[in-house]
């Protein structure tokens, strides 16, 4: 009697004894599609943001002797001030604060007033200060707000001149600054090379193997045209350069067939502080950059005699966290992968 008991017993615990769920392959090709898909979908909606053209700003410089700036300032986010223009810009600037109105420029590059008397020259006649001036629909719009008070977007251009009167400041566009600094904002970010070479064009005579700055004296009026390859090296002929910059300049002893090759910055170059002009340069401009950073600001500025001088710019290596961030998110995907598989095949053994 016992015993029977004890063997109906043993047959019902063999019988309600839970059984591992079996999952067939199937299942597990599925399951390793639909990863697979994840990461696919990740890895494409990196593209646009990695061959994304960075913003940029236009800051346009007049000095007392003519002379004029052009510095191309590219940033990330939606806007930046006119003080934080100016000063990636790398261009030596005193600001003084003005309460409600933002910041007032007192001198640039040397010249001007110091920060305790801003407008130390504006109390004679005639009178002279920093002008504010912003790019409107082409038109050279005056400010009475400070560049603190200022937020420029992506094709804004903001104008300084030294005057008592008219701007005196060119018309010109934030693509002709960026041409102006070798950037073309029509054509998709390049991608930084360890040795990257420019290859300028000549119209009059075949091209030689560097590119010298060589004006000659005319006896007529010809505006000094920058020739900037373009990204993907085509060529800007001199009838598609901006005319209109040309009368910013005074009767030029320099060529129409001059070139230039803007020197971008080292990834550990610093703002410069000052515009230096020198003579015209015998010896050719060459190129150099990092393999990990842009640079993020160029400048060049033109003087009245028609001297292009190079103002070396900031740089800055905010690339190298896109990547990382990228490499990141690819590695846990495949992380999660592994371990999904892992688990599938316990959980199928048992």
């Amino acid at each position: 009697m016992g015993g029977s008991v004890l063997r109906r017993w043993n047959v019902n615990w063999r019988v309600s004894r839970p059984r591992g769920r079996r999952i067939s392959s199937a299942h597990l090709r599925r399951a390793g599609l639909a990863l697979l898909g994840l990461l696919l979908v990740f890895l494409i909606s990196l593209v646009p943001a990695a061959a994304q053209r960075p913003n940029g700003a236009g800051l346009v410089i007049r000095h007392g002797d003519g002379s004029t700036v052009y510095a191309y300032v590219q940033f990330e986010g939606d806007s930046i001030s006119g003080e934080e223009l100016f000063y990636r810009s790398g261009i030596d600037v005193t600001l003084a604060p003005f309460g409600g109105l933002g910041a007032g420029v007192c001198a640039i590059n040397g010249q001007g007033c110091p920060a305790d008397n801003c407008f130390c020259q504006s109390y004679t006649n005639p009178a002279y200060f920093w002008h504010y001036y912003a790019l409107v629909d082409g038109t050279w719009v005056e400010q009475i707000r400070g560049p603190s008070s200022r937020f420029l977007q992506d094709g804004d251009v903001d104008g300084w001149s030294w005057t008592a009167g008219d701007s005196g400041l060119p018309a010109t566009t934030i693509d002709e600054i960026a041409l102006l600094n070798g950037v073309d904002r029509d054509a998709p970010e390049p991608t930084p090379t360890e040795t990257p070479t420019l290859v300028p064009t000549a119209t009059s005579e075949p091209p030689t193997p560097t590119s010298t700055l060589t004006p000659s004296p005319t006896s007529t009026q010809a505006p000094a045209t920058a020739t900037f390859p373009a990204t993907a090296t085509p060529s800007q002929e001199a009838t598609t350069a901006p005319t209109k910059l040309a009368t910013a300049m005074p009767p030029s002893s320099v060529s129409a067939t001059d070139t230039l090759t803007v020197l971008p910055a080292r990834s550990t170059a610093t703002a410069s502080a000052t515009i230096t002009r020198v003579a015209k340069p015998t010896a050719p401009i060459t190129p150099e950059a990092s393999a990990t950073t842009r640079p993020t600001t160029l400048a060049v500025s033109i003087d009245p005699e028609g001297t292009l001088t190079v103002v070396k710019p900031t740089a800055s290596g905010g690339d190298g966290s896109m990547m990382s961030l990228a490499v990141f998110g690819v590695m846990a995907l495949l992380v999660l992968a592994v371990g999904a598989v892992v688990t599938l095949r316990n959980r199928r053994r048992t």
